[in-house]
């Protein structure tokens, strides 16, 4: 089964075109699993399914909220039978305590409380400055 990469959605003016962005990474990421039974290592992995929904060019892992790549974690399988919500990546760094952020069940936005409680693969976490809350 297919389930094929779609250019970026009209988005929301307040989340720019993150979710949109993410959302195609998330749906070529999962179809590459799929596909061949393994995880992309790379953004070179994804880049031939990226280009078929006409995402190509340096801003394609960039988020255009926070200016910076996308963090992205490569060689994870996502479990798709396990039922988990994990993240598979998220935008740098948050904006006005709003982070994007890339699941296997989707793209959704979560404040950096609900961030730091999402549930990681294996060697990953939320990034260091999340910690600090109270």
């Amino acid at each position: 089964m297919t389930i094929g990469c779609e250019a970026p959605p009209v988005s929301d003016e307040q989340q720019g075109d993150v979710f949109g962005q993410l959302n195609s990474i998330q749906a070529c990421y999962l179809q590459y699993s799929m596909q061949y039974r393994k995880a992309p290592r790379s953004p070179d992995d994804l880049a031939p399914l990226l280009k078929q929904a006409g995402l190509t060019g340096p801003d394609v892992f960039r988020s255009s909220r926070d200016g910076l790549d996308f963090v992205i974690f490569w060689g994870v399988k996502p479990d798709l039978q396990g039922g988990d919500n994990v993240v598979l990546g998220h935008e740098a760094s948050g904006v006005d305590d709003q982070w994007v952020v890339m699941t296997t069940m989707g793209v959704v936005a979560m404040s950096a409380a609900e961030f730091q409680d999402a549930k990681f693969p294996a060697g990953h976490s939320a990034p260091a400055e999340l910690t600090d809350l109270e």
